[in-house]
């Protein structure tokens, strides 16, 4: 039977898993892993391929290459934080509002369980009929109501607040205490107060390992990385649709070894 074939005397190859995820691995002299050729595909016993290639300085990954993935994720980070600035809360479809008409109790009476904003973003409201009110913060909808009014009744001055906040939510899971959709309130909602609000990170969970998912786009977060650049998670804030995933520690470590599963080591 034919043996599997030794690393021997100072060549070295690089063994690039075609599935991504780990680090570029060196085996050196000693290193037993298969029918390894010099050049070229090979399979291991598990079945994932390689693509080994002699060890060079003009094989080496270029500096410069890693250099600039490194600023990249250092500019989306910097864009994100830009792009996260907190905002006055604007009402939202699907918010339930109270209205407290003052000097009118019978008014205020009529709509004790509130108003919902339907899914045009409009509230119906005796007298007046449908009003907008997604897309304006409380202030702003308070003045317009008033101004309608002002038409019919001779003291006009509701007061109006939102009592349930069903429109603006975000989702977070992975290793956290509670894992599920939150609203974000007229309070702007950190990345540091969204994960508080999940019950905090749980012992495995890694805070420099943080995926925030927003319009498709998915930036990787670490806390570390935020104090490298004289940031904090308490200055990215979230946005209506934004998710949360915290990774685990072990999640490279488990990737790469089931991807370099089957290669041994040898002594002799």
């Amino acid at each position: 039977m034919r043996q599997p074939s030794k690393l021997v005397g100072a060549t070295s190859l690089i063994l690039i898993s075609l599935l991504s995820g780990c680090a570029t691995t060196t085996i050196n002299s000693g290193l037993q892993a298969g029918e390894l050729p010099n050049a070229g595909s090979f399979t291991a016993e598990n079945g994932l391929q390689f693509n080994v290639q002699p060890l060079s300085l003009a094989t080496l990954p270029p500096k410069n290459l890693v250099r600039s993935n490194s600023d990249l994720s250092r500019s989306d980070l910097s864009r994100l934080i830009r792009a996260s600035n907190p905002i006055d809360y604007r009402i939202a479809k699907g918010d339930i509002l109270s209205i407290i008409l003052v000097g009118y109790p019978d008014m205020s009476a009529a709509g004790a369980s509130g108003y919902p904003v339907d899914q045009q973003g409009f509230v119906q409201y005796p007298l007046i009929g449908r009003i907008k009110a997604s897309g304006v913060s409380v202030p702003q909808f308070t003045a317009n109501l008033r101004a309608q009014l002002q038409r019919y009744l001779k003291y006009s001055d509701p007061q109006v607040k939102v009592v349930d906040y069903r429109g603006n939510k975000f989702f977070i899971d992975g290793e956290v205490s509670k894992s599920g959709e939150f609203a974000i309130t007229d309070a702007p909602v950190s990345l540091y107060t969204a994960i508080s609000m999940a019950g905090g990170a749980t012992a495995t969970g890694d805070s420099n390992n943080i995926i925030l998912n927003r319009n498709g786009t998915t930036y990787n977060v670490g806390l570390q990385s935020l104090r490298e650049m004289n940031s904090s998670a308490n200055k990215i804030y979230l946005q209506d649709g934004d998710s949360i995933h915290v990774n685990s520690q072990d999640i490279n470590k488990g990737w790469c070894s089931k991807k370099y599963a089957g290669i041994r080591h040898s002594h002799n």
